[in-house]
């Protein structure tokens, strides 16, 4: 019987012409023959020189990729369309595509389909996913990694582009939408996506100076302490008009707030240089940047930037948490200043000593963009800070505290947008904070990347992106260990819970064991989390201060805890938190400091109730209640954990 369709859009039709004399038919059906050995059919059709050619596979036992192989093979197609960006074979893969989106992405034969497996005891996908994009991005590079993390993890791939057929499990977005967008009132509610709505409000540099300047007013300097000097378009033209020459006075970065990925960036020396561009906005340059050193790897004088990885998990409460492998991006040519005579690498080679986005130095350098000493690791950075003598507590401290008012200044409007997207689908970030670095040591913040880059150049690039999207993932409920089931579903191609096979590659950071790995994720891990947060407060005579509410708060943070990864809380603020460095620090009165400064501005009753949970002793009646292990047992552990040989160290 006919259980279910999908009508692909006209934009997507036309990417999946397979020649010129062979289109893919629009609709689809779903054919469910349910019998004492249940067959799940999915068909799709061709038209082959006005002949229609019908294509059926049993998703339960046949590989849909490979299917699409063979009737794009015996229809003569296949060579003339080439491949994918990712290898696999156009023709092939959009009728896999299409074979997998009619059965496990539409509603309504997802259902029917888990009806019947479960009356006879089979098991299916973990999930489905889909890449939600504008027609300009099909195919795109950006979703080469988080493709292969999904299939990894047992998740069938719907058709990416403009489209939602109330199945998905996950949908990764690219790009974002304000709290108006169709796209939140079609999000199921079991639908985890990181589309938090209206994210322009700091991510567009004009935007984050504007808030960061209001909380300025409530807090004092500390709120913007860490944003080199930044004129907005009224200041650009008071300061204008109250100049007598058309020298600026020093360096300047002109920046365009409506573009990204490196565009619109220019050095500026004078006034002049500011003509068609009414918008930009001016930020004093940092002309006495911190320089990293390598000669065994011909890294001299480079100057770097580091960009700090954020997710944010829930807005109400506040939990933001703050992954500890950096992407660190280092300038092509040498740093000595701006203007020297000596160098002649040409205008963009002047520019390539200055700027560290990769996407820059990449286009402009060309072959002499090294891309293997060009990103380096969170651990290859610190390991320098140490050579250095440069205290990287001291750095990481600076990065929390900047990154807690950007939070503290945005939490009101962005909770106030996704109040207005009225969906009850799951809505998480994942952006990235870029820091600058100067000879003091002292941390400068350049821009919030609300849509930072998953794709990879390889090497490093690919190694820390690979970490980073997997516990991010992980930490908003997508994962578990990956697929068992090869012999029912042999295109999904799981590899072993550690990935030991492949030693190129980071050991996945959760870690559990093998057998049990599901119940981080779900709600039976809140529930289960929330009972032993209930059971530890009884034992402390604590209990009486949470109601049922509070503990569904903490035991969402606590399941979201376990699962994190490399990834550090941030909101609410912990006392006392595992470095980058891998070293247990114990509470310190900055961390009350931030906590009180953060609970002061618009908290509500369930941040109260997060704070007093991670705040640890004050959860006890007892002034000196002893912690389940002491940060020594703690330090100790982790000092061991990073001497392995591994890129990246397993979460204590």
């Amino acid at each position: 019987r006919v259980v279910g369709g999908a009508l692909l859009s006209s934009a997507l039709s036309d990417l999946i012409r397979l020649s010129a004399r062979t289109t893919m038919r629009l609709p689809i059906l779903v054919l469910l023959l349910r019998s004492a050995q249940p067959q799940f059919h999915a068909q799709t059709s061709i038209f082959v020189d006005d002949r229609e050619v019908l294509i059926t596979a049993n998703l339960l036992h046949e590989d849909p990729l490979n299917v699409g192989k063979q009737a794009c093979d015996e229809l003569h197609i296949g060579e003339p369309q080439g491949e994918l960006r990712d290898g696999r074979p156009r023709c092939a893969t959009l009728i896999a595509d299409e074979l997998a989106e009619s059965i496990f992405c539409n509603v309504s034969a997802r259902g029917a389909l888990e009806e019947a497996m479960r009356e006879k005891g089979l098991e299916g996908p973990r999930g489905a996913f889909r890449f939600y994009h504008g027609t300009n991005y099909f195919d795109s590079e950006e979703y080469e990694l988080l493709r292969q993390l999904f299939l990894r993890l047992g998740y069938v791939e719907c058709l990416s582009g403009e489209r939602m057929g109330g199945a998905e499990d996950a949908i990764w977005l690219l790009g974002h939408f304000d709290e108006h967008a169709l796209f939140y009132a079609n999000l199921a509610k079991h639908t985890v996506a990181n589309a938090l709505p209206n994210p322009q409000l700091l991510g567009t540099k004009d935007n984050l100076y504007r808030l960061l300047d209001r909380l300025r007013d409530a807090v004092g300097d500390r709120a913007t302490k860490f944003l080199p000097r930044t004129w907005l378009p009224d200041d650009i033209a008071r300061e204008r008009a109250l100049s007598k020459s058309d020298r600026l006075g020093g360096l300047w970065l002109r920046k365009d707030p409506g573009q990204e990925l490196g565009a619109g960036i220019k050095l500026i020396t004078r006034w002049s240089e500011l003509e068609g561009c009414a918008n930009c906005i001016l930020q004093r340059y940092v002309d006495r940047p911190f320089l990293l050193n390598d000669a065994a790897a011909g890294v001299v004088d480079a100057k770097f930037s580091f960009g700090v990885y954020i997710s944010v998990s829930s807005l109400a409460p506040l939990e933001v948490w703050i992954h500890r492998e950096m992407l660190v991006l280092l300038a092509t040519y040498p740093y000595s200043g701006y203007g020297d005579s000596e160098t002649d690498h040409g205008e963009d080679g002047d520019l390539l000593a200055h700027l560290t986005n990769g996407l820059v130095n990449q286009r402009l350098a060309g072959d002499a963009f090294d891309a293997a000493e060009r990103v380096w690791t969170t651990d290859r950075l610190l390991k320098h800070f140490e050579q250095a003598g440069v205290a990287w507590s001291d750095v990481e401290d600076q990065i929390r505290e900047a990154a807690t008012m950007v939070f503290l200044a945005s939490r009101e409007p962005l909770l106030e947008s996704r109040s207005k997207a009225r969906t009850e689908g799951h809505l998480f970030c994942h952006w990235r904070l870029d820091f600058l670095l100067d000879a003091d040591a002292r941390a400068w913040l350049l821009e919030v990347e609300i849509v930072p880059s998953t794709g990879t150049i390889g090497g490093v690039d690919e190694v820390i992106k690979t970490s980073v999207l997997r516990d991010v993932l992980a930490l908003n409920g997508v994962g578990g260990p990956p697929s068992q089931l090869e012999a029912e579903y042999p295109w999904l191609n799981g590899e072993t819970w550690t990935d030991l096979a492949s030693p190129a590659e980071p050991p996945n950071t959760l870690t559990p064991t093998p057998d049990a790995p599901l119940a981080l994720f779900g709600d039976d891990a809140e529930r289960m989390a929330a009972q032993e947060a209930w059971n530890l407060l009884e034992e402390r005579g604590d209990a009486l201060r949470f109601d049922a509410p509070s503990m569904e708060t903490i035991g969402r943070y606590e399941a979201r805890s376990r699962r994190r990864g490399g990834y550090r809380p941030l909101i609410p603020v912990p006392r006392g938190v595992e470095g980058f460095d891998g070293k247990m620090r114990a509470p310190a009165p900055r961390d009350d400091d931030l906590a009180e400064l953060f609970l002061a501005r618009g908290a509500i009753a369930a941040d109260f109730a997060l704070d007093r949970w991670v705040s640890g002793t004050r959860l006890s009646s007892a002034k000196d209640a002893e912690p389940f292990v002491s940060y020594e047992t703690l330090d100790a552990a982790a000092t061991a954990c990073r001497a392995c040989d591994r890129t990246f160290c397993a979460t204590v």
